[in-house]
């Protein structure tokens, strides 16, 4: 079932990039607020339901040991694009080629980071 979800958070992720491209700013920033709130609550959830943060060991499958560096790249590139993102919304355009950076390293991570749970969940 989390599984599900994250692949709706997941389309909704790509829907959201389209309204930018299609230069809907005030959409695209709501759009992408939703997303990303909750994909976080996706994280916080999967956390405290699996105990997550206290499995974390050496002895953890190969396919957690892969999933989790783009889990947490996935986090930490969310909390830049919230930084960047205002500083765009608010005009500073000098921004805008670090938030296309930004975008592209999420869009990987965000994939990856499906697919990751994928294998661990069927491999």
């Amino acid at each position: 079932m989390e599984n599900l979800f994250s692949f709706f958070i997941l389309i909704l992720l790509f829907y959201g990039r389209s309204l930018g491209l299609k230069h809907k700013k005030k959409a695209h920033v709501k759009w992408m607020f939703v997303v990303i709130a909750l994909d976080l609550l996706l994280v916080l959830f999967l956390s405290i339901k699996r105990q997550a943060l206290g499995k974390v060991s050496s002895d953890m499958p190969w396919t957690l040991m892969v999933h989790l560096p783009f889990a947490i790249g996935c986090v930490l590139g969310y909390l830049a694009s919230i930084y960047y993102g205002m500083k765009l919304y608010h005009g500073q355009e000098r921004y805008r080629s670090t938030m296309k950076r930004l975008d592209r390293f999420i869009v990987v991570f965000r994939v990856m980071t499906f697919l990751t749970s994928l294998a661990y969940e069927y491999f």
